[in-house]
């Protein structure tokens, strides 16, 4: 089935993904718990196919197409084909009906194939990844990649949906692919064991997961709004009480929060969430001279972002990772946050000694507790860091400069100065496409976990 989309029916004002892989079966395995998920929730989903089966035997061309229209109904997407050759395919012309499409449908989110080497899965998958990343790149849309439907070398997943409650329409939608029913992969056994593969990988005794790397994703105050909405319950009632998501931020020294999360706090805490900032040392061997000074300044920033804090005395420059995963694991234990942000982990010839040890302590002990890990941008060289998610604080920045401007012990140093705070911000912004105003803080989601109502939450009304 070829369907064509008219850009005059696509609304702006609906959530739309758009899946891209080069054969019609690829993004069973992967995706289809989530589109589901989508589907439900309201999104728009088109699934583009840069392949079909005609070049092998025209009678399985048809019978894809009737399984693809019966798979369109199942999940609730619109479908399109093109006639590239299967193993033949050309990145130059794959970029061009890719770019097309994107112009056609507008979509806020692309999923398509992990870059994997071709030693370890089909030609076209690495073509067809190519492709679309740089499409989705120069065009500035958010970009997951799925899980390989064979290996899983090369593939690092860092962002997990639950698909529990919509494993039976999984596997009922894969079944309808009859005429690939040989393929291993395609196994009710193979969907069910990849499925709990990613459960157990985030320590779930039960439950369903589909994992994706989330490559590049720009968002704003809705992203967080989400989680508040998920979380909170029973917002109307008077005697029941309001549970409010929590973040959790952990670094080594006063001043390490604010600089790259100030304006992302300050919208989470907007956003009803509950904001705590721990800082593992006392200061007292920083520029200040004044002992327990960036405790205050700190309290003072805090009051501005609307987060709390809380200090320990580690011994700077020597506190070890064991100290710091036993303080994580305490925090994470009694405070149960959803995310944790903590240092990038970058070694020490391009930062603080304290910042590796710090991230490596509490990657340590969020990993092993199942909770989201976030790492923040560094405050000077960005060797080593990946940013993926990029959160626009424009509506906020003078907020952040103010929660900066708190830490006066710190000022002579270059990068808390005015210039810097803002030139760091316009950067981000730039990476995503805002080249002549906007303000952004990036950060490198390691692992994050969401369940069903994420994409409700998410849709566009």
């Amino acid at each position: 089935m070829n369907t064509v989309i008219d850009s005059k029916n696509i609304s702006n004002s609906q959530s739309t993904v758009l899946t891209i892989y080069a054969h019609a079966d690829d993004e069973l395995l992967s995706v289809a718990g989530t589109m589901l998920l989508m589907s439900q929730a309201g999104w728009r989903i088109h699934c583009l196919f840069l392949t079909s089966s005609g070049q092998v035997n025209s009678d399985i061309k048809d019978t894809n197409s009737q399984e693809t229209e019966t798979i369109e109904k199942l999940i609730g997407a619109n479908n399109q084909f093109f006639d590239f050759e299967e193993g033949n395919l050309s990145k130059q012309a794959a970029i061009k009906v890719i770019e097309q499409a994107v112009q056609r449908l507008q979509p806020d989110l692309i999923i398509t194939h992990s870059p994997q080497s071709e030693k370890y899965g089909h030609a076209d998958y690495e073509i067809t990844s190519i492709a679309v990343s740089h499409v989705a790149y120069r065009q500035k849309i958010s970009l997951w990649y799925s899980a390989p439907s064979g290996f899983l070398r090369e593939f690092e997943p860092n962002f997990f949906v639950d698909i529990s409650s919509t494993i039976d329409q999984k596997v009922a939608t894969v079944g309808s692919y009859d005429s690939e029913s040989d393929k291993t992969f395609l196994q009710l056994d193979s969907i069910l064991v990849s499925s709990r593969l990613w459960a157990r990988e985030l320590g779930y005794k039960d439950g369903y997961f589909e994992a994706f790397h989330l490559s590049r994703h720009c968002t704003d105050i809705s992203f967080f709004n989400a989680w508040a909405n998920i979380k909170t319950v029973n917002k109307e009632s008077t005697t029941a009480p309001i549970i409010k998501p929590k973040i959790l931020t952990i670094h080594a020294h006063g001043d390490d929060e604010v600089l790259p999360s100030a304006g992302t706090l300050f919208l989470m805490a907007q956003a009803g969430w509950q904001v705590h900032c721990i800082v593992l040392t006392d200061g007292n061997h920083s520029s200040s001279p004044i002992k327990g000074l960036r405790h205050k300044e700190a309290v003072e920033a805090g009051k501005l972002i609307g987060s709390t804090y809380e200090f320990y005395s580690l011994d700077e420059n020597k506190f070890t990772a064991q100290e710091v995963i036993k303080v994580a694991e305490e925090l994470i234990v009694s405070w149960r946050p959803e995310i944790v942000i903590t240092h990038a982990p970058q070694s020490e010839r391009y930062g603080h000694r304290d910042h590796e040890v710090c991230s490596t302590g509490v990657s340590n002990a969020a990993t092993r507790k199942r909770v989201s890990l976030w790492y923040s941008a560094p405050p000077v060289f960005m060797r080593g860091f990946v940013p993926n998610l990029f959160v626009d604080i424009s509506s906020v920045i003078q907020k952040k400069i103010s929660a900066i401007q708190c830490y006066e012990s710190e000022s002579e140093k270059s990068f808390m100065q005015l210039d810097a705070i803002i030139n760091l911000s316009r950067f981000w912004a730039r990476e995503v496409g805002r080249l002549h105003n906007g303000y952004f803080e990036a950060y490198q989601i390691d692992r994050q976990c969401v369940g069903a109502n994420f994409f409700s939450a998410l849709v566009k009304r």
